[in-house]
């Protein structure tokens, strides 16, 4: 699916802490997560678990572990680390997009 949006750091990310990540419906497949890992760098995944892409399993924090977890086949993924596989059965990692920061305050996110 095709994406290519600018989100305005401050007023459309609600000036995100490093560490911490934010849910934007409505882009690629599933929705955006978008994980702010430095100060100017960020990485952006798509909501859709890739064991099995569905739009009824689009996954979601796991207040256990801070997780993001696939509430149908119960895969689990770490967005600090570029979204890859904590626990399966999945063992691909989330879909990522480029994620262009560019300074002082926007963000494109694209798969061109």
């Amino acid at each position: 699916m095709y994406v290519d949006v600018t989100f305005n750091v401050s007023t459309q990310l609600n000036d995100l802490p490093v560490g911490e990540y934010v849910i934007k419906e409505g882009y690629g497949y599933g929705g955006l997560i978008i994980y702010r890992a430095q100060r100017s760098s960020f990485y952006v995944f798509d909501r859709a678990c890739t064991y099995r892409p569905n739009k009824k399993c689009l996954v979601s924090e796991d207040n256990k572990f801070g997780l993001m977890e696939c509430p149908c086949c119960g895969s689990s993924y770490q967005l600090s680390q570029e979204g890859m596989v904590f626990n399966g059965p999945s063992t691909v990692p989330l879909k990522q997009y480029e994620a262009i920061y560019i300074p002082p305050n926007e963000l494109r996110v694209t798969n061109q």
